[in-house]
């Protein structure tokens, strides 16, 4: 039998996108109300990358690899927000459906296969998700 939602969503792998997509709505809802800025760029990280290719070059080497992703042209805070979005549900419906099948002296292999799966799934849907979204958000600068 499939296991429950609950239990789905606190249990691991998935409790660690649970945590992660708390931080991110966290943070969007403290940029409603003002008290944190989406243009910041705090941890280094640009919040808006360039379509042409190119990162800023004080941006480091996560910013490149966004773009090598095809990830620019939207601000980061969203592609960090679908990323982790999109890997909890795909986290969640593997802890639902595919985990509880695998046998207990396997069971944490199988929660680590599941993580880097929903990952690796979030980050491409993200992907996909991101190449209609680019021309709604303006060039700035």
């Amino acid at each position: 039998m499939e296991g429950s939602f609950v239990a789905a969503v606190g249990s691991y792998p998935t409790a660690i996108f649970t945590a992660l997509l708390g931080v991110v709505l966290i943070y969007w809802l403290l940029g409603m109300l003002g008290i944190v800025g989406f243009g910041d760029a705090r941890l280094g990280v640009p919040t808006q990358l360039h379509g042409d290719g190119d990162a800023d070059p004080d941006s480091g080497s996560l910013a490149n690899g966004l773009v090598a992703l095809g990830l620019d042209g939207v601000p980061f805070s969203v592609v960090v927000s679908l990323v982790v979005l999109m890997s909890w549900v795909v986290s969640c419906l593997a802890g639902m459906w595919v985990l509880p099948l695998v046998p207990m002296p396997i069971h944490t292999m199988g929660g680590i296969l599941a993580f880097m799966a929903s990952l690796a799934l979030g980050l491409q849907l993200t992907i996909w998700l991101v190449s209609p979204l680019r021309g709604v958000f303006a060039r700035q600068g």
